[in-house]
């Protein structure tokens, strides 16, 4: 039996989210007998006290970092931060109070943030070892080996990531996905009472191809799919523990959509009493009446569409290539019929978009009469996508890097990427007057990144006060009811009951 100790790294307070990660991989690690214990840095107040207080008198045999968040992907915050948005400094200090104490070769780091760009962060923190993607079945074998006393890299060789042959890291994205998982390892309940969500993943990976989204290099580029019985059983421990909003955390929970369907299927039979509302996230495609009924029998109160943009020569630009602006159109109708409210998510600024296509998409968007719009200019680039080798091509040729903001280390440090024609930060005043009295319900980008009212990311002081007013579920849901149209009574949006 190995002892380990599972960290949480993350720092964000607002808005405050459980790190599901460490339930997953706290389940499998006792499952496969060893001891575990987990040291949640995000509700410490002094996170260097409770490290020394952890580790000064016991060390572990191994010791698992989470890192979801490399910073802030939101461009207005690269304006307005000192930090430029960044979270690597904060977390390269954490972890160097940890191996102030902790043996450096038992120390292995992960999560998303990680894997999405692990050679350059390992070495950023000098770690020995990482895992890039799923965590679980690589953790264990880690910790077994160690158990044994055999050194992790001979242990692991089988999965030593190929593209990074000189560094141990080892990949997880083949699976398989843990079994049951407990949601006992955390403090959820104080989570759901500053944060208003707990998470809930019925699959992972992703087989889309954006050009912007590092979603497949950091969690693998299949879908894995969970038992729908672990899924139901998760949904149970949560709802026992007083959490009554429930948001999807896969990539997007209507990929596979036959799979989606059987976990609707079962939370309908599970007939869970009304005040229980989840959240999702999804495509625009696929996505038919029977889903739509499905989601509202379920009573998923919300729907956030990643449209991202309405014209196809943009949309063929990003890697949109399996839905239209008609399948836009089509998936927010069968919300709207079936009581479900609709969030959009559009993303502008991208190579070959214009202002003149923004506003184009917007007016479209506007006219579905969704909830509420989510306006985003500015991309950040992350490594292997293909603004990162745009960038690096231009680098490589001595172009002009017209567009590209860069802030500390290129493809590590936070980095963005907006077309030139857009004049940003400028283009903001412009968007505001643009939709006029539409921004109720349009949260547009501002420079003044956490206070803007319309910021529904890290810092923002609306979602801390829409928490601390008692308001719970998706972030974006409460917006129009805070800046309510002249004349217009507060929106009311009728939930399906199982």
């Amino acid at each position: 039996m190995a002892v380990v100790t599972l960290v949480n790294l993350n720092q964000i307070r607002v808005p405050l989210v459980a790190p599901y990660a460490l339930d997953v991989l706290a389940s499998a690690l006792t499952d496969g007998g060893h001891d575990v214990d987990v040291l949640d840095l995000n509700l410490e107040s002094d996170p260097f006290a409770a490290i020394a207080s952890r580790f000064r008198d016991h060390v572990p045999d191994l010791v698992g970092l989470t890192l979801r968040n490399t910073g802030d992907l939101y461009f207005p915050s690269a304006l307005d931060l000192p930090t430029h948005g960044s979270f690597l400094e904060s977390h390269a200090a954490l972890i160097g109070a940890i191996r102030a104490w902790v043996p450096r070769e038992r120390l292995v780091i992960g999560g998303v943030g990680f894997s999405s760009n692990p050679s350059r962060l390992l070495e950023r923190f000098d770690l020995p070892c990482g895992v890039v993607g799923p965590g679980e079945v690589v953790l264990c074998a880690m910790a077994a080996a160690v158990d044994r006393g055999v050194p992790i890299a001979d242990a692991m060789a089988s999965r030593r990531l190929p593209s990074a042959p000189h560094l141990a890291l080892f990949s997880g994205v083949q699976g398989p996905l843990a079994g049951r998982v407990r949601r006992s390892f955390l403090d959820h309940r104080r989570y759901y009472h500053e944060g208003g969500l707990a998470g809930l993943r019925t699959s992972n990976g992703c087989a889309m191809q954006c050009t912007y989204c590092v979603e497949p290099f950091a969690k693998g580029g299949r879908y894995l799919r969970r038992a729908v019985d672990w899924v139901t059983g998760e949904i149970d421990q949560l709802l026992e523990a007083g959490i009554y909003d429930i948001h999807t955390c896969d990539s997007e929970f209507n990929m596979p959509i036959e799979h989606a369907k059987q976990v609707l299927r079962a939370i309908i039979e599970r007939r869970y009493p009304g005040v229980l509302k989840f959240w999702a996230y999804c495509q625009p495609r696929p996505f038919d009446a029977e889903f739509a009924q499905l989601l509202a029998r379920a009573n998923f109160a919300g729907v956030n569409f990643g449209a991202d943009h309405t014209v196809p020569e943009v949309l063929r630009a990003l890697g949109k290539t399996w839905y239209t602006v008609e399948d836009i159109q089509r998936s927010t109708r069968l919300c709207h019929d079936h009581g479900i409210a609709v969030n959009h998510e559009l993303l502008f600024g991208y190579p070959s978009d214009t202002p003149a296509a923004m506003y184009n998409a917007i007016d479209t968007v506007m006219a579905l009469n969704a909830r509420a719009m989510g306006v985003v200019v500015g991309f950040a680039v992350l490594p292997g996508t293909a603004l990162a080798r745009l960038y690096q091509s231009r680098v490589a040729s001595r172009a002009p890097l017209d567009g590209f903001i860069v802030a500390g280390e290129p493809l590590v440090d936070p980095m963005f990427y907006v077309d030139p024609t857009f004049d940003a930060p400028a283009v903001f005043d412009r968007l505001k007057a643009f939709v006029g009295s539409e921004s109720y319900r349009i949260m547009l980008p501002q420079v003044n990144s956490t206070s803007a009212e319309c910021n529904q990311l890290v810092g923002s002081e609306r979602i801390r006060e829409d928490i601390m007013s008692g308001k719970r579920g998706a972030y974006w849901y409460h917006y129009p009811t805070r800046n309510v149209r002249p004349g217009a009574g507060t929106i009311a949006v009728a939930v399906g009951q199982p």
